[in-house]
């Protein structure tokens, strides 16, 4: 049924999928802005996948997270996940516009002109600051369900994880202001 999940248990891949997590966020912060202007014209789509790459990650953590076997195995080498965790809830509450990129309303024709005429004058770099931005957004809010799993969990995780997520790192404080203003709501004007 779960084969996937038990063969990472088995083969004890959960070690090399949050150091790859861990590798493709450094690499976003360094190598990333030095690349963008070089490489944008010649293979947006490469980096775009790069960038996505990160995404999946999280995206398969959380399915691996969801059950409480995968957490108890996980011990000690949750901590940097609890850390990665915290910067994305950090960046999620630091005020960083996350909600820039307006939902489009097709309501009319002209509407839709505006919008394609947009996206063509958009310069490869443009494009891809864009799907930076998207995916994330998207990986920060899949960072809020990845905290929850954690910390439902946290009865089978050993005492270092539950002191870092109170004491270090304050979970709670990062997670009211997202549940008193949620990002993840887009409001028309």
């Amino acid at each position: 049924d779960e084969f996937i999940l038990e063969s990472i248990l088995t083969f004890n891949k959960l070690d090399v999928i949050i150091h790859d997590l861990l590798v493709i966020e450094i690499w976003k912060v360094h190598v990333y802005p030095l690349l963008l202007n070089t490489l944008a014209s010649k293979n947006s789509m490469r980096l775009y996948f790069i960038l996505y790459h990160e995404a999946t990650i999280v995206n398969l953590l959380e399915v691996l997270l969801y059950h409480s076997h995968v957490c108890e195995s996980g011990g000690e080498k949750l901590l940097e996940l609890v850390d990665y965790i915290a910067r994305k809830l950090a960046r999620l509450n630091s005020g960083y516009n996350f909600r820039m990129i307006e939902p489009l309303s097709i309501s009319s024709t002209d509407a839709i002109k505006n919008f394609t005429e947009s996206i063509n004058k958009r310069t490869p770099i443009e494009e891809l600051e864009q799907h930076f931005h998207e995916i994330e957004f998207k990986i920060c809010i899949s960072t809020v369900s990845l905290a929850r799993f954690i910390c439902e969990h946290a009865d089978v995780l050993p005492l270092s994880i539950s002191s870092r997520i109170t004491d270090t790192h304050d979970y709670l404080i990062l997670l009211l202001p997202l549940i008193e203003n949620p990002p993840w709501t887009r409001r028309l004007k």
